[in-house]
């Protein structure tokens, strides 16, 4: 269920075993439900029972996965994918095949799209994020794209933080 998208059928007959549990009773005739599965399924501060929708949790920890490789690209199985899949990590696609492909790389395909618009920066001290790779200062490309010169090999890799002074001032001789 992590890695694979379970088909909408599948999710509705398990709800559905779900529901039947927890509404049955002693009495073999049918009975009206009183609250609607969908409350039932609501975070119990909000008065519902906290179950979990089966489609639901499925999207979130397909979510989750797409996020572990959007902000973790350093981790061993984000590595193993990055090199099996042969992305970029500083410059990731904007959408995945959902077609071919293995059933891990589909399923992150139909959430990857949303999973990078979810994505947003603070900045703080500026260790994390990259100057020219990641989306510190825009919402739609990195600043590497606006480049109109050749950018020095010596900072092609830096984070924000290495191109400011103790002042927090940019270390123009930095860029030349």
């Amino acid at each position: 269920m992590h890695t694979v998208s379970l088909p909408r059928g599948v999710c509705e007959k398990i709800d559905r075993a779900c529901r039947r549990f927890i509404w049955s009773s002693s009495s073999p005739q049918q009975k009206l439900n009183m609250v609607s599965w969908k409350n039932v399924c609501k975070p119990k501060a909000s008065g519902g029972l906290g179950f979990k929708s089966l489609a639901m949790m499925n999207r979130a920890l397909h979510m989750k996965l797409a996020w572990g490789i959007i902000s973790s690209p350093n981790n061993l199985w984000v590595q193993v994918l990055i090199s099996k899949y042969k992305v970029d990590p500083y410059n990731l696609p904007p959408v995945l095949p959902t077609r071919y492909g293995s059933h891990l790389s589909k399923s992150l395909g139909q959430v990857w799209s949303e999973a990078l618009a979810s994505r947003r920066w603070s900045l703080g001290d500026g260790q994390s994020a990259h100057f020219w790779w990641d989306l510190w200062i825009t919402d739609t490309v990195p600043l590497i794209a606006y480049a109109t010169n050749t950018i020095p090999v010596g900072i092609l890799d830096c984070k924000v933080a290495d191109l400011v002074d103790v002042n927090g001032a940019w270390c123009w001789p930095r860029f030349d």
